[in-house]
């Protein structure tokens, strides 16, 4: 209950803090390698709380130039469509896109071959998101390939390489982290450091941690919007920690059905938060499944949440991978209630509830989840 309270005055505070920001007018200076004569260039941005609007411009000879006004310093999605689609209706956040921060000057945007090798610059902002996407890409092309590896490797169920791939990216992840963490401690005065912490610090794990970086940003971030913001997130969040009762919530099922945490209460349960877009979550999903079908019973079940906001990709997803046992979501993304209640910044996560209702353990990956369950269910 007290977690919802502070959820709802952060959301009552944003709202005043927005209505209070000055606008920003920002121009954009689009440069398209390969762009046909009838293309358009289209933005998507928030123009206030919960509302987002879109804006486009032709473009002429491989060039666009718009000019946008927002509430506030904000990452802003660029598509190149073609005209007399009906872009804007469609609200198509699964489009191929490039991300650019829309803030005070010019931004200079240059797309080659595709949205995937696109350059910033022009403002502090975007030069800093470039220096970081720049520092993480080889990460990701390590991790495409990997990807790419992993469904060989299943396909043939290799199942010896799908866990050296799965360790492989655990420490490669690890790696990432360190990288992007060392980006934000180096960049004390970006918004992108503060942002970068918000979206990958598990405060509810490492509150301490998170205190002590954000020490660590400048006097002016501390002070901004997000600033205040992620403060009276650390300063709000109660551990979801092993020993604790579990939160209760209720989600749909991709048929509609109702099914509450409560309803599992008498036996142990695997909470398993994932989303169908989310690799690693993908990757670890071949353990859950060997340990369901081990241990399920009156004893031991399983209720996954999913992340996504895509509701065909979240049931595709549902069935490539053989999960048979109940699914949940309220198809909001990161922006999920029933994430925000157990405070999950990434996944996969997992909680583990006893029959009582209280955490015993939590984010098991691997031989790790089937040799707790081995322990709690013998």
């Amino acid at each position: 209950m007290r977690l919802r309270k502070l959820l709802l005055l952060v959301s009552v505070t944003l709202c005043s803090i927005n209505m209070m920001a000055q606008e920003v007018d920002c121009t954009v200076d689009v440069r398209i390698a390969k762009a046909n004569p009838t293309d358009m260039f289209y933005v998507a941005y928030r123009n206030r709380p919960g509302s987002m609007k879109f804006d486009s411009v032709l473009i002429v000879k491989g060039r666009a130039i718009m000019k946008i006004q927002v509430p506030s310093a904000q990452r802003v999605f660029g598509y190149v469509v073609k005209a007399n689609t009906g872009f804007a209706k469609l609200r198509p956040i699964t489009e191929p896109s490039i991300s650019f921060y829309a803030e005070t000057g010019k931004v200079q945007l240059g797309i080659l071959e595709n949205h995937k090798d696109a350059k910033r610059g022009g403002t502090p902002l975007n030069k800093d998101y470039q220096a970081l996407t720049d520092v993480v890409m080889p990460f990701k092309q390590k991790e495409v390939e990997m990807e790419k590896e992993f469904t060989a490797a299943k396909k043939t169920k290799d199942d010896a390489k799908m866990k050296e791939l799965q360790q492989q990216y655990q420490t490669m992840d690890k790696e990432r982290k360190a990288v992007e963490k060392n980006f934000a401690m180096t960049h004390p005065d970006s918004q992108i450091s503060l942002e970068w912490m918000e979206r990958t610090v598990d405060i509810v794990n490492n509150k301490t941690e998170a205190q002590a970086m954000f020490s660590k940003l400048s006097e002016r971030l501390r002070n901004s919007d997000l600033g205040k913001r992620y403060g009276m997130k650390i300063q709000g969040t109660q551990t979801v920690e092993v020993g604790s009762v579990a939160p209760d919530f209720t989600g749909k099922t991709p048929k509609g059905e109702q099914v509450s945490l409560k309803s599992y209460r008498g036996k142990y349960v695997l909470v398993d938060f994932w989303a169908s877009w989310c690799v690693p979550c993908r990757h670890e999903n071949p353990n859950v499944v060997k340990a369901y079908a081990k241990y399920k019973s009156d004893k031991f079940d399983i209720l996954g949440v999913s992340l996504d906001q895509d509701k065909a990709a979240w049931e595709n997803a549902i069935a490539k991978d053989g999960l048979a046992w109940n699914q949940i979501s309220d198809l909001m993304g990161w922006q999920s209630t029933l994430a925000m209640t157990y405070a999950v910044h990434s996944i996969p996560a997992n909680f583990l509830i006893d029959p009582q209702g209280k955490i015993v353990a939590r984010d098991l990956r691997g031989d790790d989840l089937e040799k707790k369950l081995n322990e709690v269910l013998k």
